[in-house]
């Protein structure tokens, strides 16, 4: 038997970890902690609520709320993370971009550092659920999957944007105006996600931020370099 459920307004944020194929082939294992890390650190960022995060105390058990607003799906180095069909979609927003925050600046922060790329968006959602041979296999599709996927897809950086659709919900908490986000190819929103703001709470010391940066886009390739020039002009801004 199958089981659908249609949500009208589910906001959805799709995750990369950019260069991941070429880890794999260089290094599997390697390859393999990295995905563990950002699975991790997916999970640990969203389980904040905003009004509780002591930013100066990255580690404080006021961090660790228990997962009441996204459910998250992995795919291979892609991940999804859906909100809350009971909340408004201003709070499904609040939340997830704080969430997409924390997840790609975490990124930074691990003793293998990676880059995560991310696109946040508002749509419908089909929620089907399969039981086949006393197994339950949940696919979910809709407007909100492939909005943010591709939100996510055409940026040239590591870092985040909002769907046009939600600029209207944007309230600068873990976001701000960016007019250079580097699309690749035609401009969309001008809204970022702030996730700059929560390396700093860690450490002031830009420069050991930019190293950082530096050493994950290690590659000479031009396309390479030039994801690696994008995020440092965030940062710096």
């Amino acid at each position: 038997m199958n089981d659908e459920i249609y949500h009208e307004n589910l906001v959805v944020a799709s995750f990369d970890i950019l260069g991941f194929k070429k880890r794999i082939m260089a290094d599997s294992k390697g390859a393999a902690k990295i995905l563990a890390n950002f699975i991790k650190n997916a999970h640990y960022g969203k389980s904040v609520y905003h009004e509780e995060v002591n930013l100066h105390d990255p580690e404080s058990e006021k961090h660790k709320v228990s997962d009441l607003y996204v459910k998250m799906e992995q795919y291979s180095d892609s991940m999804f993370i859906y909100g809350d069909p009971q909340k408004s979609i201003e709070e499904q927003f609040k939340w997830m971009t704080l969430m997409a925050a924390k997840t790609i600046a975490l990124g930074f922060v691990c003793n293998t550092p990676y880059a995560v790329r991310c696109g946040i968006a508002v749509g419908d959602l089909h929620e089907i659920s399969l039981n086949e041979y006393g197994k339950k296999i949940s696919v979910f599709t809709g407007t909100s999957v492939l909005k943010a996927y591709e939100t996510e897809q055409e940026q040239k950086w590591a870092g985040g944007a909002i769907h046009e659709d939600l600029v209207a919900y944007d309230k600068g908490l873990f976001t701000k105006t960016f007019n250079e986000i580097p699309w690749k190819y035609e401009k969309r929103s001008r809204i970022a996600v702030d996730w700059c703001k929560i390396l700093l709470t860690r450490s002031e010391d830009k420069a050991h931020w930019k190293s950082i940066i530096n050493q994950v886009f290690n590659e000479n390739e031009e396309e390479v370099q030039e994801k690696k020039n994008n995020t440092i002009d965030f940062f710096e801004n």
